[in-house]
């Protein structure tokens, strides 16, 4: 059975090509992500890599970066708390202590051209230069700073910014924008994930406040030290893992090392879609094969022996695709180490290392793919009786049965549920009522995916009868919608995995494009202004320049907004919270105070929306116990509530009750409202006018800002267009799995037409009109399923109905939807069309 297997599979190899691309590309991914982590291990055996290795210091003392609530439940924090002047003391007082120096990092960024160099996939950072010496850090120029006005940048900076030892270099700071000389260019391991901008010590405390971090340099036993510290600092972490305690930046301490666990993800990923098309392309072999399959029943074959067949020429798909995938994983991995270490997931110092086990993994993971794969069609196979076979082999297909019918409206009402209860959730105002409504709109994706697969075969027929009338009666189009109905089943096995991809793709794309979408929205209804002030893309506008700008002749009221969060103790929440300056909230936002007034809104206090008092039971007037961003415990008292009407105005807080506590305490953008009787443009020109503080500031009218904000992204969207081509891609290639294979079983059919006098070109165009249709129904049967969940989400974020769709990028969705089905349909046929349609038949 094992030969006959092979030459089952010999014969239909083009059907089978699309099973093994999908396992070889499985395999590869699963082959690469072990390559991955090999080679990361072999190059940093301690771990992830970080920017600071902090190599030359012994202990690291530094504030929690997690808050306990009430409840005893972890929170935690975005930002670590300072260490205070007492703390330091007590650290230098404590036996053993050598040394002890402090990390005052603050955001500082090299302006040249009109532009600063760093974003927020590298970041720019002050530090002192007494850090730098606790690294491997090589001064190849120059000397170390020794004024307050000296600074050194690493080589790539320097190299970005063009400048060499001894010239004038721009830095962007908290402080503001000022002159410096560059003294000196180091080159320090930790280049690839910041731009290092090196101050004296005195320099980098003054931009940066109290220190983040205290190094300790022993002059006894490591261990009585660290026990000594936690006894005179038990409020405080002291720690010996020094290559991880400096980590300014989330991003990379949530990306650094997760290279080989992201590739492992979408190497499940895709050996899952991979044991789809498995699945799908022998379900298909099956049902085109029902005559060769009941001729064996026939001549003593038993059904253990049909199975067989049919899981061996599955697994003949898993090893010899799971041998060319793990050849393949090397390379993957390869361009795996280079694609990330640009994405700062890996060091750049990681090489590829190549053994046994990445290769035998991804071989085996392909072989137990495919063979899983194949085991619902062999049992299929197997339950074909000869005469069943023999009298439905010319048969018309049967229609769907009754139970797949009721799973498919099953399916539906499943869906129907999580829409209506994320619809009712939006509707109840609470804070986390729209994390609870989102996830309820997208849990219904998946069931109307199920619904439209089940239901596939009524649904084309539905679409066949509506677009029938309108295609005219052409050859053509009888043929291709004659087809269609008489073969719904491969219809909708080419529809399922277009709709896959039509659906996953504008919920991945849109879902993030919506959460801005949404954002400007409401701010547009909300805002009372006429003008805002954008700075560099993502980073923000710096703090001192609101209060510029609210200075400027003409500006009736201005202030900064960050974006920030306050957590609960009391339950272990947190809320989105915009820190503002209180005296001109009343002014710029246009939301309906409830409870309190705008007067009453100033320092030590909050404003909040209805939905979140509601949750908390918090009323105007109320004192309310909260933890700022860095864990810092804070009485407030709540000043006004009002109805924000949707979801983006959660909190109002004052900036000078924020700002202190934020290591980035960059403003999100400054809202302006001019006096009445000042002109706008000349307001504006006037704003533009600080970009000698920073170069990236840019007054916008308000239409302007909102088309700003709408344009913003979380900054790691590759990910997400990463997970769409895989996709899409597995998508393709189920489709066009089941179109070739539909190819090769119609050549007779194609040969009887052409003998019956119709030219190549007309039957072209029939599978032309045929593939349109069915591709034009995977695409339709796609939008809807996730145009409902996004509507939800609009909803729940605006409480109106409107589509978070971008017309661009759906388009090339659809397009790439259009050009898989017609290449997959189109190809085929013309190859089956070269032969003569004599030695067709006698070869079918």
């Amino acid at each position: 059975m094992i030969t006959m297997a092979w030459r089952s599979l010999r014969t239909r190899w083009p059907a089978a090509i699309g099973s093994i691309i999908a396992v070889m590309l499985g395999a590869a991914l699963v082959a690469a992500a072990l390559i991955l982590q090999q080679s990361a291990s072999a190059a940093n055996p301690d771990g992830a890599p970080t920017p600071w290795a902090l190599g030359n210091t012994d202990l690291v003392v530094r504030m929690p970066d997690q808050a306990v609530a009430a409840d005893g439940r972890t929170m935690p924090l975005t930002d670590r708390r300072r260490l205070t002047a007492g703390q330091l003391e007590r650290i230098r007082a404590t036996d053993g202590v050598a040394e002890v120096t402090t990390e005052n990092p603050s955001p500082a960024y090299v302006s040249t051209g009109g532009a600063t160099i760093g974003d927020t996939t590298k970041r720019s950072w002050a530090h002192p230069w007494s850090t730098a010496l606790t690294e491997p850090v090589t001064l190849t120029q120059g000397t170390a700073p020794r004024v307050p006005g000296d600074v050194v940048l690493d080589r790539d900076t320097a190299a970005a910014a063009g400048v060499t030892v001894g010239e004038k270099v721009t830095l962007v700071t908290l402080k503001g924008t000022a002159a410096y000389r560059l003294t000196g260019i180091v080159t320090w391991p930790g280049s690839q994930y910041e731009h290092a901008v090196l101050l004296t010590d005195a320099r980098a405390a003054e931009l940066g406040g109290d220190p983040l971090l205290a190094l300790v340099r022993v002059s006894g036993d490591p261990a009585a030290v660290r026990n000594a510290l936690r006894a005179a600092l038990p409020e405080a972490e002291v720690t010996a893992d020094r290559s991880h305690a400096l980590i300014l930046d989330r991003r990379t301490a949530e990306l650094s090392g997760g290279s080989s666990q992201f590739v492992l993800l979408m190497a499940a990923s895709a050996l899952g879609i991979a044991a789809l098309v498995i699945a799908s392309t022998l379900s298909v072999s099956v049902h085109q094969r029902r005559r060769e399959i009941a001729l064996l029943r026939t001549v003593g074959a038993t059904p253990a022996r049909v199975r067989r067949l049919v899981v061996g020429e599955a697994a003949f798909i898993g090893v010899f695709a799971g041998l060319l995938g793990g050849l393949l994983g090397v390379g993957f991995g390869a361009v795996g180490i280079r694609f990330f270490a640009a994405q700062g997931m890996i060091a750049d110092s990681v090489r590829l290392q190549v053994g046994m086990t990445p290769f035998l993994a991804g071989t085996g993971v392909a072989v137990l793919t495919a063979i899983l794969a194949g085991a619902l069609p062999a049992w299929k196979a197997s339950k074909i009786s000869p005469a069943e076979a023999m009298r439905s082999a010319d048969a018309q297909p049967t229609p769907s049965s009754r139970l797949r019918i009721v799973t498919g409206f099953v399916m539906l009402g499943i869906a129907a549920h999580f829409v209506i209860a994320g619809a009712v959730v939006a509707g109840t105002r609470g804070y986390t009522t729209i994390d609870v409504a989102g996830v309820l709109f997208i849990l219904s994706a998946p069931f109307l995916v199920l619904a439209a697969v089940l239901l596939g075969r009524q649904l084309l027929a539905g679409l066949l009868r509506l677009v029938t009338p309108l295609l005219g009666r052409s050859f053509g189009v009888f043929l291709a919608t004659r087809q269609i109905r008489n073969d719904l089943s491969r219809a909708v096995g080419v529809t399922t995995p277009l709709l896959l991809m039509v659906a996953f793709a504008c919920l991945l794309i849109f879902q993030e494009k919506g959460t801005f979408e949404a954002q400007a929205r409401n701010y547009a209804e909300q805002l009372h202004i006429d003008l805002a002030v954008r700075g560099s893309e993502q980073l923000g506008v710096p703090p001192g320049l609101a209060g510029r700008v609210a200075d400027i002749p003409g500006v009736a009221a201005a202030t900064g907004m960050i974006n920030t969060r306050l957590l609960v103790p009391r339950d272990g929440s947190s809320v989105e919270a915009l820190a503002v300056d209180p005296a001109a909230a009343g002014e710029l936002f246009r939301v309906p105070v409830t409870a309190g007034a705008w007067q009453d809104f100033g320092a030590g206090s909050i404003a909040v929306d209805r939905g979140v008092a509601s949750q908390y039971g918090w009323r105007a007037g109320q004192q309310a116990d909260v933890l700022l961003n860095d864990g810092t415990p804070q009485r407030v008292r709540v000043a006004a509530i009002f109805d924000a009407g949707a979801a983006t105005l959660s909190v109002l807080m004052p900036r000078s009750m924020a700002q202190p506590h934020l290591l980035e305490p960059y403003d999100a953008g400054v809202l302006v409202r001019v006096d009445a009787g000042a002109d706008p443009a000349a307001v504006a020109a006037r704003i533009d006018a600080l970009r000698s503080v920073d170069p990236n500031v840019e007054a916008l009218t308000k239409d302007g800002f909102m088309a700003f904000l709408r344009t913003q992204s979380s900054g790691d969207t590759w990910i997400i267009h990463l997970l769409v081509v895989l996709i899409g891609g597995y998508a393709g290639i189920a489709a066009i799995n089941v179109l070739v294979s539909s190819a090769m079983a119609r050549r007779g059919q194609f040969a009887l037409l052409r003998l019956a006098g119709a030219q190549p070109a007309y039957i072209i165009r029939a599978v032309i009109c045929e593939t349109a249709i069915i591709v034009a129904g995977g695409i339709l049967l796609g939008t809807l399923v996730a145009a409902v969940p996004l509507l939800g989400y609009g909803y729940g974020f605006t409480h109106s109905l409107w589509l978070p769709f971008a017309p661009g990028p759906y388009a090339l969705i659809c397009a790439a939807a259009l050009f898989i089905g017609l290449v997959g349909g189109v190809v085929p046929a013309r190859l089956a069309l070269r032969s003569r349609a004599l030695d067709t038949l006698r070869a079918s």
